[in-house]
């Protein structure tokens, strides 16, 4: 009887244990979650006036897209081509149609190189530069994939002036850096629209005062 009740209640704490240890699991997963978000953002408040680089492009990091893009391209250039019937145009017409998709694409077929500084930010673009001190953002709009700096508070057809992003790999610490260099004092509009950049920025606000010192950006 009594070897009976001592294997029961072995067994009620090896479920216990079981039961309590996936918790326990969870809860870890969660810590180290929280102890990278942290992290990345003593960094960025830390060192925001440190140059950061880094290289964006789309061609290589989707090629199922990459694939499809180029494939649209080409159809376009021959139906294009196909249209005109003149045997001399022909060509011409096609050839033009390709460079003109090519051209309006540019972002997506060649890499864009960013760069962040104590100044602002910049980027070099297949096509043209664009640079922006850190007084100038007014805005901040991003997702997962990219984002948008902006110096005018409210979006348009005519915000034309701003900076277009693309994280690549590196969306948590790019995000938390521009963060912690744009206007504190309030006059910036920041968006996080969905995805996991807006989990990150809940569980850093929730997490800040837990940082040596108890600063804030």
């Amino acid at each position: 009887m009594t070897n009976r009740r001592i294997q029961d209640g072995q067994s009620e704490n090896g479920r216990c244990e079981q039961d309590h240890g996936g918790h326990f699991g969870n809860d870890s997963a969660d810590e180290s979650r929280d102890r990278v978000l942290l992290y990345h953002l003593k960094s960025a408040m830390d060192t925001p006036n440190t140059p950061f680089e880094w290289t964006a492009h789309p061609l290589r990091a989707h090629p199922v897209k990459a694939i499809v893009a180029i494939g649209l391209v080409l159809f376009c250039g021959v139906l294009v081509g196909a249209i005109v019937a003149d045997p001399v145009l022909s060509p011409w017409a096609a050839g033009g149609s390709i460079l003109f998709l090519f051209i309006t694409l540019n972002r997506f077929f060649l890499p864009s190189k960013y760069r962040m500084d104590q100044h602002g930010i910049a980027v070099r673009y297949p096509l043209r530069t664009r640079v922006l001190r850190w007084s100038e953002i007014k805005r901040f709009r991003h997702d997962q994939e990219g984002g948008y700096v902006s110096p005018r508070l409210r979006g348009g057809v005519f915000d034309t002036g701003g900076i277009s992003l693309l994280f690549a790999a590196h969306a948590a610490e790019i995000i938390l850096r521009i963060d912690a260099s744009i206007d504190p004092a309030g006059s910036v509009s920041r968006c996080a629209i969905g995805g996991p950049n807006n989990e990150i920025a809940q569980t850093v606000g929730g997490q800040e005062d837990k940082l040596p010192g108890g600063s804030k950006p």
